[in-house]
């Protein structure tokens, strides 16, 4: 863990993630490593569809559904223990 954060420390994004609410120095080099280069994801929302946190599109003819759940795609581990549950 010691030489993930040292290695982590030395990266550019490293003050960014570590900004982040609730992001401290034990989990800010373990985003870091499970989402790679963070330039791949053009927006936030884009990011978060990559985690599996985001709700797929309800919807048949003329009917939208509004009571939708996460689509649990992606990565398992950002979506459990590093963003924020979805309500």
């Amino acid at each position: 863990m010691r030489q993930m954060q040292s290695i982590a420390y030395t990266l550019p994004e490293y003050p960014v993630v570590r900004a982040m609410h609730g992001v401290g120095d034990r989990l800010a080099p373990l985003l870091i490593a499970e989402i790679g280069d963070i330039r791949r994801f053009t927006s936030a929302k884009a990011l978060n569809a990559y985690a599996g946190n985001d709700a797929p599109p309800y919807q048949s003819g003329q009917f939208e559904g509004t009571n939708r759940h996460i689509s649990k795609r992606g990565s398992s581990y950002l979506r459990n223990h590093a963003l924020p549950k979805s309500t």
